[in-house]
């Protein structure tokens, strides 16, 4: 990436980005140090969790609300950040302030180094690079969904139309940058149906050092590390595509290390999907599927064998590492049991090397991996719930609209014009033949970053839309 960002080489470029990290995160300190008061909302909560994590010598620590109990909860973003404290001497209480402003420097560096990442790939040129990346930090850090653009903004004409329909579109005279997280259920009122749709810039103002802010570091290292994965397999060439087929079982599986297993960022993705799991657990399940996502178009981009039969043989691989995490209740056993899934799946492939088979095992190592590395914090920790169940009332189609609509219009067109022809491969012209002009791409033509604009990254975000509006998860809340 810090090569990527200049011409001028690496060096270069690691200076640039450590001096926008200084930069933002010299600007969200100065905003916190005039609000730095830790008081409402959740910071209380926060707060007591790294307090109890800065006295404790060993885990879990004490919970600070129940004497004599060990803390049940995603602590892992605040354990995190008391290490730091530890390590720096710095008292939880100030290191708080300190670690609000550093996650969001390090949220915006993480998405300009990707995009640079991404658009370097695409061959863009260094000042398109520059755009891209800033366009894309602020985007993810600042901007949030489209409510703002309806209730305080030129999309008022479209409520006016809304209105004209006999649709109750709440007050729209009153708009507080909160609104934009208390909409559906609250504007106008539903007292069956709250929804609350937090987005990182919110939290960044109110200050709120959960575990779902605190992730977000982890979340863009395994956004990057899965495009370096999707990019990196078809650079293998040759031995990324070497079949498996037809070897023997032991051969199979050196192939399978040697070309997929053994690449640094697959152990890395799984690293910070145990972080996400030990965090806030949604992280998890929403990273996951992106995971499975990427895995699939980058086995699909490598031209191996297809076909019904390997498609059903990823999907039993799919839904036999869910079933064994949601139905084996015991930690150890569970990961044993996703072990040997995902060993089970990488000897098949002496039998059957498919691409789809290829992903079905890729993803179930990444899935055991993961669970094995949080296996510590999972043996000590009691899961709220892992019941699933329909959800009784749904979102009226014009809210999800306000929410969402605008960007999903934007990603789905960006995602047509280029599995239609937007993004183009030329075709050698044949020998003593007419020209061969330029052919619409097919998905193993798709570069790394067009692979993730215009197949993963949509299906992923619509799909975080559609899912709440289908199922939940049964907690002690309800």
């Amino acid at each position: 990436v810090a090569n990527a960002v200049s011409a001028r080489g690496t060096t270069y470029g690691w200076a640039t980005l450590a001096s926008v990290f200084v930069l933002v995160g010299g600007v969200w300190t100065h905003v916190r140090g005039t609000m730095p008061q830790l008081d409402g909302l959740e910071k209380f909560m926060d707060l007591g969790l790294m307090n109890s994590i800065w006295r404790t010598e060993w885990l879990p620590a004490q919970d600070t609300w129940l004497a004599g109990q060990s803390v049940n909860y995603y602590y892992y973003g605040q354990f995190v950040y008391t290490v730091v404290c530890k390590l720096t001497g710095i008292p939880p209480v100030i290191g708080y302030n300190l670690a609000m402003a550093s996650t969001f420097a390090v949220l915006v560096v993480g998405v300009a180094g990707l995009l640079v990442f991404l658009l370097s790939r695409a061959g863009a040129s260094p000042i398109w690079r520059v755009v891209g990346a800033a366009v894309g930090a602020i985007a993810t850090s600042i901007a949030g969904n489209s409510h703002a653009f309806f209730y305080a903004g030129p999309g008022m004409a479209v409520l006016d139309a809304f209105r004209s329909l006999g649709i109750d579109v709440g007050q729209t005279d009153s708009f507080f940058f909160p609104s934009s997280t208390r909409f559906i259920g609250f504007s106008p009122d539903v007292p069956t149906d709250k929804t609350i749709a937090e987005f990182p810039y919110y939290s960044f103002l109110v200050s709120d050092l959960h575990a779902h802010v605190v992730n977000t570091l982890h979340i863009v290292l395994i956004v990057a590390l899965l495009a370096v994965l999707i990019d990196g397999l078809v650079v293998r060439g040759e031995a990324a595509t070497q079949r498996l087929g037809g070897a023997s079982i032991k051969d199979a599986c050196l192939t399978f290390w040697r070309t997929r297993l053994g690449r640094p960022e697959v152990g890395l993705i799984a690293v910070f999907l145990a972080a996400c799991a030990m965090g806030n657990y949604w992280d998890f399940a929403i990273y996951y599927v992106v995971m499975v996502l990427v895995v699939a178009v980058a086995e699909v981009r490598l031209g191996a064998s297809r076909g019904s039969a390997g498609v059903a043989i990823f999907g039993l691989e799919v839904v036999g590492v869910l079933a064994a995490f949601v139905a084996v209740s015991q930690p150890a056993v569970m990961v044993a049991a996703l072990l040997a899934i995902a060993a089970l799946a990488t000897v098949s492939l002496g039998w059957r090397d498919t691409a789809w088979t290829r992903a079905g095992a890729l993803q179930a190592w990444i899935f055991a991996g993961a669970h094995l590395i949080a296996l510590p914090f999972n043996v000590g920790f009691d899961p709220i719930s892992k019941d699933l169940r329909f959800v009784a009332i749904r979102t009226p189609a014009w809210q999800l609209f306000v929410m969402w609509g605008p960007v999903v219009i934007a990603v789905v067109l960006m995602a047509i014009w280029g599995l239609l022809g937007g993004f183009r491969v030329p075709v050698d012209r044949p020998s003593g033949g007419r020209a061969g002009g330029v052919r619409p791409v097919r998905l193993r033509h798709l570069t790394a970053p067009d692979a993730l604009a215009a197949v993963v990254l949509p299906i992923a975000g619509i799909g975080l839309i559609w899912a709440p509006e289908v199922f939940y998860v049964r907690d002690v809340y309800e």
